[in-house]
């Protein structure tokens, strides 16, 4: 590090090497930086020098850098999921734990593979921007620019920052066409919120915080806690298997964020009472279809709601849609960076978020809209006010008869006929609903014989009943197999009824607790009680160790295993053999 001493590690400004404390952002450099994670000072591929540590992740983490040749500040993510790996104190590269190598080898292809579609994807701005993926010290490094930004979360803390349903289209199309990409590709995102769009210095939404699928499938290696309000209910649940539709869910959930002022209600919480309310005085100013939009990108179950970002697309934007087809030979003039992304009307360029507090979005056209919605209102109650009057007064007192095919559907208040009586309502009465056909009667299904995929396949479930599926664990019932039905079997009920069907989530998790160091007869009774199997590996013993001693483990403590996995613990003995026993 030394030839770098005139550099921040933080915020890669120059600073005084006599004074190691930064004056532009008040990192202490003389701070030691501890293994697993790199030295500062540390330079990659000849080019990237690697600085603090600002942010973790389930499967990586993320480096202040810069690089060498244009003395640009980046960021730099390793592959590092410290539950797999270990590294000894100032060296580069990582070891992996034993037993733990091919689930590591297999994250470390996802990590490359996302990071490598991300860089072919560079004319999204809305995504990470990728300089380069590099293959070094057994692992595996991104190379993203650093963006001056703050999260969504922060920014709409300020309540004057709520936008427009028209600004919140124009702000997330971006967004929504990036993801629609990467999803054409292969790669799910699975971990939208607020916490992960961010408002750019450039007054544009980004989005980040990608992670290798294993994040959100492998609980045992990786792990990602779904962030509530914005996860969608299958992957809370944990059990079904990826698919873009969750990502519809919690990017619109953000959306709802932006447009609302607050967050969804969790989807959690809807499972019990399903209320996803709209502010009123939002309501009032939204577009005919913008309510059933928003209701169908965030219906509870996956197999109701909006099944991709095409459908999104489609629906938020369908002028893009019905649009006649450009003739592949035509000569299309090729579009900006910002006409690509945006599409902006000319009234709509100035950006839409200001990091300073205000936002950007232009009032004028707000303005025009209110003053039309006034002259309508004015026009409305006019005309009620005329269809009272002629009704109660000219029709009776100045004998006008010849407006009555006209003004007889607007009245608010009944047409007097000659005699002075009301006109009668054809409104059906109260006797007519006994002849109003029966409800509709269908067959319960036999879900028991049926699995998770089945069941979000069928359409006739949702159509018919009020489908719901509830998850549990279970030791005897297989993961995503049926545990149990609400209603019976092949008996008839109106349709529409509530049917929950529950599904296995797989045997119950237990976390692995550490016994290096302990006696085999008490880790023994440890793992046991705590529904392992354990096998016992003795070790030839020279006396230096104590017999019976637990020496390793052969999977990592501290991470949860589904019960009845199988641990084998290597055991000092005295016979001066190396053996495997059961118990």
């Amino acid at each position: 590090m030394a030839s770098f001493q005139h550099l921040c590690m933080h915020c890669m400004q120059p600073i005084d090497p006599s004074n190691p404390r930064c004056p532009h952002c008040g990192y202490d450099n003389t701070q030691p930086q501890h293994a697993p994670y790199l030295p500062k000072g540390a330079v990659l591929a000849g080019r990237y020098l690697v600085g603090k540590v600002i942010s973790l992740t389930a499967d990586s983490t993320v480096y202040a850098g810069q690089d060498l040749q244009t003395m640009q500040t980046v960021q730099i993510r390793e592959y590092l999921p410290e539950k797999l790996i270990s590294r000894a104190e100032g060296e580069s590269e990582v070891r992996v734990r034993m037993n733990c190598e091919l689930v590591y080898q297999s994250g470390m292809g996802a990590f490359s593979t996302l990071w490598q579609t991300l860089q072919k994807n560079a004319t999204h701005a809305a995504l990470p921007q990728v300089y380069a993926v590099l293959f070094l010290n057994a692992t595996v490094y991104a190379v993203t620019a650093a963006l001056e930004c703050i999260s969504l979360a922060e920014y709409m803390r300020q309540p004057e920052h709520v936008l427009s349903w028209h600004d919140c289209c124009i702000a997330f199309k971006p967004i929504f066409r990036a993801l629609a990409a990467l999803h054409a590709q292969g790669i799910l995102h699975l971990a939208i919120s607020s916490s992960c769009v961010y408002v750019g210095a450039d007054g544009r939404l980004h989005l980040g915080g990608f992670t290798i699928p294993q994040t959100k499938t492998d609980l045992a290696a990786f792990h990602t806690a779904p962030v509530p309000h914005f996860a969608p209910m299958e992957l809370q649940n944990g059990t079904s298997l990826p698919d873009p539709v969750s990502d519809v869910y919690a990017i619109m959930a953000v959306f709802f964020l932006c447009l609302t002022g607050t967050v969804p209600p969790d989807a959690s919480d809807r499972l019990l009472s399903d209320d996803l309310a709209i502010p009123v005085d939002v309501a009032r100013t939204l577009p005919p279809d913008a309510i059933e939009t928003l209701y169908a990108a965030l219906q509870l179950y996956p197999q109701r709601r909006l099944p991709t970002m095409d459908a999104l697309l489609e629906r938020l934007y369908p002028q893009e849609f019905i649009s006649a087809p450009v003739e592949p030979d035509a000569d299309v003039e090729p579009k900006t960076e910002a006409q690509d992304d945006y599409e902006l009307a000319p009234e709509d360029e100035e950006l839409l978020f200001d990091l300073d507090g205000e936002p950007g979005q232009k009032k004028e056209a707000s303005a025009g809209l209110l003053g039309l919605e006034a002259f309508l209102a004015i026009l409305v109650i006019g005309t009620m006010l005329f269809c009272t009057l002629y009704s109660t007064f000219l029709y009776q007192r100045m004998e006008i008869p010849l407006l009555d095919s006209i003004l007889a559907p607007l009245t608010f208040l009944p047409l007097n006929s000659d005699d002075d009586t009301t006109v009668p309502s054809t409104r059906p009465t109260a006797e007519t609903d006994e002849n109003e056909p029966t409800k509709e009667m269908v067959t319960v299904p036999n879900c028991l014989v049926l699995t998770y995929s089945d069941l979000t396949t069928n359409l006739t479930f949702p159509r018919n009943f009020d489908f719901r599926i509830e998850f549990e664990s279970s030791e005897t019932v297989r993961k995503n197999a049926v545990i149990s039905q609400n209603l019976t079997p092949n008996t008839t009920v109106p349709k529409g009824t509530t049917l929950i069907v529950t599904v296995s989530s797989g045997k119950p998790l237990v976390e692995l607790r550490d016994v290096v160091g302990y006696n085999y007869i008490d880790a023994y009774e440890m793992l046991t009680k705590d529904g392992f199997q354990v096998e016992k590996i003795m070790l030839k013993n020279d006396g230096t160790h104590e017999v019976g001693e637990v020496y390793t483990m052969s999977l990592v403590a501290g991470l949860s295993f589904e019960k009845g996995t199988t641990v084998s613990l290597s055991v000092w003995d005295a016979t001066g053999l190396t053996q495997k026993n059961s118990n």
